[in-house]
């Protein structure tokens, strides 16, 4: 069997797992479409202490209305970095929605709900937790590094690496060792998400 053409491809996971899955052009739009690093971030920065001294807390079960403001202020300017480089992705309440079955509202009325429902994991019970040590150089500066491309301001976002560069005393956007090697910022928006359409093009 040869190499399947996207149409192809889709249309194969559609039949394994269901019509569930949005073709993509370009590679930008999956990576701004991950929810985890903004949603990880509002939810452990609220609860270092509770992670430092191991214990056990449901991670749903304390996403209260100050993790929801942090959430929603974060899931706006990734959607913002996506609008920069004229993408459109879903919100994080849509996914919320999509990958709970829980009803669009404020995000932590969706999170009681997916507690009540028993689909609650617990939250990360040490500081060595890839929630912060993958998600904040690979997620949160990433987006904040896309973000200056697309020339969109991330104030939260930027105030949530510093938050955590003190609280663990390291730099998170230097462990990105991505970033110099992709070279984000050279040529800017337009030149970067063209990047990303050839490495998406089956040709490629």
């Amino acid at each position: 069997m040869g190499p399947l053409d996207p149409s192809e491809a889709r249309q194969l996971c559609a039949d394994l797992f269901g019509d569930r899955f949005v073709a993509a052009d370009n590679l930008l739009t999956p990576t701004l479409a991950n929810i985890n690093p903004i949603a990880h971030a509002a939810e452990v920065i609220p609860n270092l202490t509770r992670m430092e001294a191991g214990e056990a807390w449901s991670l749903f079960g304390h996403f209260t209305a100050v993790v929801g403001r942090m959430a929603e202020a974060l899931d706006l300017e990734r959607r913002a970095v996506a609008q920069g480089f004229g993408l459109e992705v879903p919100s994080l309440r849509q996914h919320y929605a999509r990958s709970y079955h829980v009803p669009e509202g404020p995000l932590h009325t969706m999170a009681a709900a997916i507690t009540a429902n028993g689909m609650s994991p617990n939250g990360p019970a040490s500081l060595q937790h890839r929630y912060v040590l993958e998600d904040a150089p690979f997620g949160l500066a990433f987006l904040e590094a896309l973000g200056r491309a697309a020339g969109v301001r991330t104030p939260v976002l930027s105030a949530c690496l510093g938050l955590l560069a003190v609280a663990y005393g390291r730099d998170f956007r230097a462990d990105n060792f991505l970033l110099d090697a992709l070279d984000i910022a050279g040529g800017g928006a337009d030149a970067l998400l063209a990047r990303c359409a050839a490495a998406a093009s089956p040709a490629s």
